[in-house]
């Protein structure tokens, strides 16, 4: 958001300023959406963090789509090559001071490798409550519930027992393997856990009562 504004109000471009001014808007509108389900949230950020890490590599397709842009936009195209500074060396003695002097190499290794190595270790860390929520309640995701086999889910059940148990009966990983075997077709067809609670609580409130707490 702070660099669009800088973009909105620095830029001499007008095409940059509207369209600097166009994506902030939508930024502010954007909001999350209660509907979103924690296991999807997951599953988009791995894809996000493994796109990332793919791109990682294709620095010279990376470079290419660049030049592209430049040429339309009429800059240079080329990095600025600039003199590299001697340094004294040492023997048997590795020195902390080396540059590398192609400019492509540099721009790869301090630009474009920084900039997606601080993109990739940011969604992993800042997202770790999030993972280990979505881990927690595995036992009840849809798509555990059509997966696991039978011990898998006793287990998955078991753990989030062990976690809750003031608020979780232990007959809980029978309760819910005796729920999947009964509605498994039904369970197939929703993708998470509150289309899951809204079958069991509301389209099948007769079956409820007969899994006790």
């Amino acid at each position: 958001m702070k660099a669009l504004s800088k973009i909105g109000l620095t830029s001499h471009k007008k095409e940059e300023r509207d369209e600097a001014a166009s994506l902030k808007r939508a930024m502010e509108k954007f909001s999350f959406s209660h509907e979103t389900d924690l296991s999807i949230a997951v599953q988009l950020l791995d894809c996000a963090i493994a796109d990332l890490s793919a791109y990682r590599e294709h620095f010279e397709e990376s470079k290419q789509a660049a030049q592209g842009l430049s040429e339309k936009w009429g800059v240079s195209k080329a990095f600025e090559n600039t003199r590299a500074r001697k340094v004294k060396a040492h023997f048997d003695e590795l020195s902390q001071d080396e540059r590398l002097a192609d400019a492509d190499s540099y721009f790869r290794v301090h630009v474009f490798n920084a900039c997606l190595d601080i993109v990739i270790s940011q969604l992993t860390q800042r997202f770790t409550g999030l993972r280990s929520t979505a881990e927690r309640f595995k036992a009840i995701q849809p798509m555990t519930l059509c997966t696991a086999t039978d011990d898998e889910l006793f287990r998955q059940a078991s753990k989030l027992v062990d976690i809750y148990r003031d608020d979780i009966t232990e007959d809980f990983p029978i309760q819910l393997l005796s729920f999947r075997a009964c509605l498994k077709q039904r369970i197939s067809q929703v993708k998470t856990v509150r289309e899951l609670a809204k079958m069991l609580l509301i389209e099948n409130s007769c079956i409820t009562a007969s899994f006790g707490e």
